[in-house]
């Protein structure tokens, strides 16, 4: 996996957060493709603030993805369990119902209650 990116610190095992948010990102499989959605590039932009609050931008695959509304709250949910981390926020782009999503995200709250 590399090193961290620059400012990202090493936990006392060596590892970033960033790159266990990643590894936690790997377990989110997109049925239709049998993929994660990392190695489909459909998550970009991770930054890691130092209290560990998490921001990310998840791209589906279309404008109209059938499966963005059960993709990114389970995206959400992987990156929260992360230890380290204290909350998430994700930014939907490149999707005709992003700020419906984004609503439905928010709602969730820390831990993952389905809206």
């Amino acid at each position: 996996m590399g090193d961290a990116p620059e400012g990202v610190g090493r936990d006392a095992m060596g590892e970033s957060l960033v790159g266990r948010v990643i590894l936690a990102l790997k377990t989110v499989v997109d049925p239709e493709t049998s993929r994660d959605v990392w190695d489909m590039r459909l998550v970009r932009d991770i930054e890691v603030s130092e209290e560990g609050d998490i921001s990310l931008t998840f791209r589906p695959s279309s404008v109209v993805c059938p499966l963005a509304f059960s993709l990114a709250p389970r995206i959400k949910k992987a990156v929260e369990a992360v230890e380290g981390v204290r909350g998430v926020k994700v930014k939907v782009e490149g999707f005709a119902q992003a700020g419906r999503l984004e609503g439905l995200l928010e709602s969730m709250g820390k831990g993952g209650h389905d809206a």
